[in-house]
């Protein structure tokens, strides 16, 4: 195992690019079990011997295993940062765009049913996912709140509502029907809410 000892010489820099090396190395040896083993291979001892660190290492930085698992899915799949485009098509179709990339990377699925699953037990869990999920989504409802300003969605939406469905086709497609979300999904999907929210395409 290597020592814990921070490098004395090359001062604060070389501190901080030891530290943030350890916990790189722990986030993806959190990412390997869950790929390899579900939520149940994701032990303080596994993760220690797969980074090759200290448990105190890891309790330094994340003090449950609810903190642990929302970092290393953090890792994989980051917020996205959507441009004002000046239409609803052009920004969902970037955002989807991005989300099928990373949920692309291997072992997103069963990362993501193994929370999901383990959070109905769980609650410290089940509150730092919710956290977690408030924040991917706060683009999604930025696309309908520009929408809306736009013209090109009615008042009569949710702004909550219509995020949600931007959001779930794909990951429902990734966890429950463990598939990966393609392009065509994608299209379909951008150019139903295209349709359903647009004033000339609704009846009076």
């Amino acid at each position: 195992m290597v020592s814990e000892t921070l490098p004395r010489s090359g001062g604060r820099g070389r501190t901080k690019e030891a530290q943030a090396a350890r916990e790189e190395a722990i986030l993806q040896a959190i990412l390997d079990l869950l790929s390899e083993g579900g939520y149940g291979a994701v032990t303080t001892d596994a993760i220690a011997a797969r980074a090759d660190v200290s448990k105190a290492t890891i309790y330094r930085k994340w003090t449950t295993k609810s903190e642990l698992l929302i970092a290393a899915l953090g890792k994989v799949i980051q917020p996205i940062v959507v441009p004002d485009l000046g239409s609803f098509r052009a920004e969902v179709s970037y955002f989807l765009e991005r989300r099928l990339k990373q949920y692309s990377e291997p072992g997103v699925n069963r990362m993501f049913a193994g929370i999901v699953g383990q959070s109905v037990e769980d609650e410290a869990l089940a509150t730092t996912f919710h956290s977690w999920v408030t924040r991917q989504m706060a683009a999604n409802v930025q696309i309908i709140e520009r929408a809306k300003a736009r013209g090109e969605a009615g008042d009569e939406f949710s702004v909550e509502a219509l995020a949600t469905m931007i959001a779930a086709p794909l990951v429902y497609r990734l966890v429950w029907e463990r598939r990966a979300p393609d392009r065509e999904l994608m299209d379909t999907l951008v150019l139903c809410l295209e349709r359903a929210i647009h004033p000339e395409n609704r009846t009076p």
